[in-house]
């Protein structure tokens, strides 16, 4: 027989996440048998329907008097497993979700892999804690029923003598339940450590993924720059994408065809991992990473070590296309689009002459100078303006990010954040990156 598949509830108010994220379970098996945009519905849902043995996969911010921090805390009250989903990586916003008992925090954009996992592991936490808890219930039964055979054998057994040894009989029962208790104790012990540990490690993956969101971002920014001295540039990058590895990558080397680049301080070892990739001109970018172990390489391997590192040679083949091949600004423009489109979140460019989006920024409004923009994103553009003269022109930081309402093509207003980068296509403009939270 097939293997019965898992289900699980969405909880989400933007229908084209949604509708991705629904692809992406059905790929992995799991039975969506739900979607709902906020945590009224999914609550009432959840009162009416005999649903047993799912999940509810819920944005933390939801467009609703309940959001997904409150829903999860209801949820707890029907012992029904809730994983959050937030495009925030703030420490307050991931506080509070610690606050609750909710088994596990996703990040946007989400990776399949990490998907897959959370909601295995959250599924099989909860069937481990249901099974503790019935194991619990059946021994404080069978307690109360041998305690009450005893006082019934005390009252009618009048022979001295049998009834001792019945009381010895009960108390040897007593005592297997007492010693089979403690051995579940000892079990519940080991169960809320294994839990401890897999929650150590799921923090710990997530924060490896938003160590390279980060980088990817400054990589963007920084790779749209014009600079006369490529090395220097490359061995920069090359020193910020091994800081995302803290101690376990000891040096990286990058090959463009023949020509080799390394990071400032290369340190070789016996446990290295290449990656190969070849663009449309038949140019080779390869880059190979030393590890201090085997072990380490193996752990970054579960976390998507080679998505991240074929994204990198896609991005280090459109700056060498941009430098070597871009002539006029209508190339320019549609190799920025391709470079933008990889990312997760609605991103525009803009400066004086235009406006370049990528396809999730189209989806939400259409604009063709920095005016219009203005009037679809809705901020205290003094304020803003203060801090870039101050963090961003003076090179105190890459970049600052502030809180807006953004207007979509519907006239809808939303609360998002906006990271604005500073960034010069043609050496001479100066332009704005906008990355859109929603």
């Amino acid at each position: 027989m097939p293997e019965e598949q898992k289900k699980v509830i969405i909880v989400e108010d933007e229908a084209f996440i949604v509708n991705d994220l629904v692809e992406k379970l059905k790929s992995l098996n799991f039975n969506v048998v739900a979607t709902f945009a906020s945590g009224e519905e999914t609550l009432d849902f959840v009162k009416n329907q005999k649903l047993k043995d799912f999940l509810v996969l819920s944005d933390i911010f939801l467009n609703a008097k309940m959001d997904g921090i409150k829903l999860a805390k209801k949820l707890t009250e029907y012992k029904i497993p809730v994983i959050l989903i937030s495009a925030y990586s703030d420490d307050k916003t991931f506080k509070k979700a610690l606050n609750i008992p909710v088994f596990g925090f996703i990040q946007k954009p989400y990776d399949t892999f990490v998907l897959k996992s959370a909601i295995e592991i959250a599924l099989k936490l909860n069937e481990t804690i249901k099974n503790i808890e019935e194991k619990i219930s059946f021994i404080t039964r069978e307690l109360e029923k041998k305690e009450k055979e005893i006082l019934n054998e005390t009252n009618i057994n009048k022979q001295l003598l049998l009834e001792k040894e019945n009381l010895e009989k009960e108390i040897a029962s007593i005592n297997y339940y007492i010693d089979l208790i403690k051995s579940e104790t000892q079990k519940n012990v080991l169960e809320k450590e294994k839990l401890q540990k897999i929650k150590s490690e799921i923090f710990s993956a997530l924060n490896f993924y938003l160590k390279v969101f980060e980088f990817f971002d400054k990589l963007f920014c920084n790779l749209l720059r014009q600079r006369a001295d490529i090395t220097r540039e490359i061995v920069s990058v090359l020193d910020e994408f091994l800081f995302i590895f803290e101690d376990s990558c000891k040096g990286i080397r990058f090959f463009k065809d023949r020509k080799e680049f390394t990071n400032s301080r290369l340190i070789q070892t016996d446990f290295s991992y290449s990656l190969e990739y070849i663009d449309y001109e038949n140019s080779v970018f390869r880059i190979k990473l030393y590890f201090g172990k085997k072990e380490s390489i193996e752990e970054y391997e579960t976390r998507g070590l080679k998505k991240f590192l074929s994204t990198f040679l896609k991005i280090m083949a459109c700056f060498y296309e941009k430098r070597e091949n871009v002539e006029i600004i209508e190339n320019e423009k549609k190799l920025i689009e391709k470079i933008y489109d990889s990312f997760s979140f609605p991103v525009v460019y803009h400066d004086e002459k235009r406006c370049i989006l990528n396809s999730l920024a189209k989806k939400y409004f259409v604009i063709n100078n920095e005016a219009e923009l203005k009037e679809v994103l809705i901020f205290d553009s003094e304020k803003v303006g203060e801090e870039i003269d101050e963090t961003l022109l003076k090179k105190k930081e890459d970049f600052i990010e502030f809180s807006c309402k953004l207007k979509t093509k519907d006239g809808i207003l939303k609360n998002v954040k906006v990271r604005r980068s500073p960034v010069s296509l043609d050496g001479e403009n100066r332009g704005f990156l906008d990355i859109i939270l929603v």
